[in-house]
């Protein structure tokens, strides 16, 4: 059953959310807001188009209602949207396609160690 929205509840959505700046997620919201690649606008976009391709399936059947067979047809637009991220992280940093064998535990325990090592030697990234 889809969850209601009340008419003056339409208009807008806000969506706050406070990390610590030294922490993992600080790391990632530093990158989006303040990256002199891009506008501050353009990474809540970014970071926002990310979340919305994984949820976005999840949303349909639960806020919208939409049918299995149309929620389905959501979830392969969602894979291929997300497939472009991972290649994207795949293509920047030169990881081959072959990475199954690791673990997300191994994953995460190295990006964890890769971050911490920087902020060790790069105490000033983690002032604001």
């Amino acid at each position: 059953m889809p969850l209601s929205i009340r008419a003056k509840d339409s208009a807008r959505i806000q969506f706050t959310y406070y990390a610590y700046i030294a922490g993992p997620m600080g790391d990632v919201f530093r990158y989006l807001l303040r990256n002199k690649a891009h506008s501050a606008r353009k990474g809540k976009q970014m970071g926002l188009e990310a979340i919305s391709a994984f949820w976005k399936p999840f949303s349909a059947h639960s806020v919208l209602g939409l049918s299995d067979l149309e929620v389905r047809r959501l979830a392969l637009t969602s894979i291929t949207e997300l497939q472009q991220h991972i290649d994207l992280i795949r293509t920047t940093f030169n990881i081959p396609q072959d990475t199954q064998e690791m673990t997300k535990q191994d994953i995460e325990k190295m990006i964890e160690e890769c971050l911490n090592a920087r902020r060790n030697i790069h105490p000033e990234l983690t002032e604001n």
